[in-house]
């Protein structure tokens, strides 16, 4: 793998990181459901993680641990049009 291949993908996955941990502070700290763009962009995250060949474990576990998944992309994008 190239080293900017690496980078990309640990810069999205740090990206991911920051989405996931303002996912959890606003269901645990706040008691609100995350917001849309929120999960349209973990969504988003994990499609292009997915396409840079990062194990679907590793992408498999946050759809699990959250409730976004990579086909609800679509969804939520139609949802945040309207």
């Amino acid at each position: 793998m190239s080293k900017d291949k690496e980078k990309e993908i640990e810069k999205a996955k740090n990206r991911l990181l920051e989405l996931l941990y303002q996912y959890y502070y606003d269901c645990e700290r706040r008691c609100i459901k995350p917001s849309k763009k929120i999960k349209t962009n973990i969504a988003t995250l994990l499609i292009e993680l997915q396409k840079k060949g990062v194990s679907w474990k590793f992408l498999d576990t946050i759809s699990k641990n959250t409730d976004v998944k990579a086909e609800d992309l679509p969804r939520l994008q139609q949802q945040k049009k309207n």
